[in-house]
């Protein structure tokens, strides 16, 4: 695994914990992970899970 995957695979598992452990919008949780943009990052995010951040909070959040 390269670097960049590894760097990206840690982001996109931070923002996957805190799509499902907080309230932050997608743009917030976006910036904190890293990612430039929200857009930049729905397209990784949904390339590594199948599904879009939102998509993704919706079906695996437990509130």
């Amino acid at each position: 695994m390269s670097v960049n995957s590894y760097i990206k695979k840690k982001r996109i598992e931070l923002s996957q914990t805190l799509l499902l452990n907080s309230d932050d919008n997608i743009d917030d949780i976006a910036v904190r992970c890293g990612f430039v943009s929200r857009s930049f990052f729905t397209t990784a995010f949904t390339r590594e899970c199948g599904a879009s951040p939102l998509k993704f909070r919706e079906a695996n959040r437990k509130d």
